[in-house]
């Protein structure tokens, strides 16, 4: 049995500056490319795994215990995990929820455990601060999320250090447009930000100023969505620019070096495009009309002139996993 997965473009957090009753919440949608995919097979006994060069050191630490720890719980035995294709790590694509949903919805359909859709999102420990990627993965689309109620305490972490929550509260899910495409690209010279030093990034940027957390927000409701359901790329891109450049968004772009803010400002200036960068980044998404000629030459001509580890043209995923 196996299983193949959207990746996922985070475009921002909203609250993070207890400006509103709720903390985090926030927008982002699912691509169809690139994709994971993890097999399940049968064995006699134990547990293995098999295509673990698609995962650095951080998932296969992570993933190994999540396996196990669904094991014991479900008192399960003799299967065996294959990781067939995932997202480059720690670059704004969501590769460990989508990894760490996976594998769960595998051993949840394989063995017939019959587990509700929260409970698996609880068991990958992802979520609590972006509900993005937890909630794409299973009906794709533009997804919309409220975050977390907000409590006494006033500290700001990443889903990675944010297991106890449950997962942040869907609002909408909004099909993506069928005739925009995204271009990706990763500068070689961008950072992937993770574990520690992300949690750290998180402590030293928050809390973020009330208006600047009130502008993402309009920006957001006002200007992302409507955008995307009117297929309106120069109100998206208009609201985009604000989102970029105000609050946490702007912090983290900043936060990278030269080439990826250099790099959304290059593809901005191309008439119908509308570029940002993908969480913490590097990752840069540039969307345009499928029939834009003349945009997708521009982003073709300035992907060749740059420094890049990765570059594809890709389209929307509006249905979330399949079962192959």
């Amino acid at each position: 049995m196996k299983i193949i997965a959207p990746s996922r473009v985070h475009v921002s957090l909203i609250d993070l500056g207890d400006a509103t009753q709720r903390k985090y919440g926030g927008i982002g949608f699912a691509l169809n490319s690139p994709c994971t995919e993890v097999e399940i097979s049968h064995r006699r006994d134990g547990i293995s795994f098999q295509g673990f060069e698609y995962l650095d050191n951080f998932q296969k630490q992570d993933l190994n215990t999540l396996v196990e720890k669904f094991a014991i719980d479900q008192q399960l035995a003799g299967f065996n995990i294959k990781f067939c294709s995932a997202p480059v790590p720690h670059s704004g694509f969501g590769s460990f929820t989508s990894l760490a949903l996976c594998i769960g919805l595998l051993i949840n359909k394989f063995f017939s455990l019959n587990l509700e859709i929260e409970e698996l999102q609880k068991l990958t420990g992802r979520g609590g601060t972006s509900g993005v990627g937890i909630h794409s993965f299973f009906s794709g689309g533009v997804v919309v999320d409220a975050g977390q109620k907000r409590t006494t305490d006033s500290t700001f972490s990443p889903s990675s250090f944010s297991k106890k929550a449950l997962p942040s509260l869907k609002v909408q899910t909004i099909l993506a447009p069928s005739s925009w495409r995204v271009a990706l690209l990763i500068p070689a010279q961008g950072e992937c930000i993770y574990g520690e030093y992300e949690k750290n990034f998180f402590e030293k940027n928050t809390p973020i100023p009330k208006g600047d957390v009130l502008d993402v927000m309009a920006s957001v409701y006002h200007g992302l969505i409507p955008a995307i359901i009117n297929r309106d790329i120069d109100t998206f891109k208009e609201a985009l620019t604000t989102i970029s450049t105000t609050g946490f968004k702007r912090r983290e772009i900043v936060n990278q070096p030269n080439q990826v803010g250099l790099l959304i400002k290059k593809l901005n200036q191309i008439d119908g495009v509308a570029s940002g960068m993908s969480s913490m980044g590097p990752l840069i998404y540039a969307i345009f009309e499928e029939e834009n000629w003349d945009a997708f030459e521009c982003i073709n001509k300035i992907a060749s002139s740059q420094d890049l580890n990765f570059f594809q043209v890709v389209e929307f995923n509006n249905d979330g996993f399949k079962i192959a």
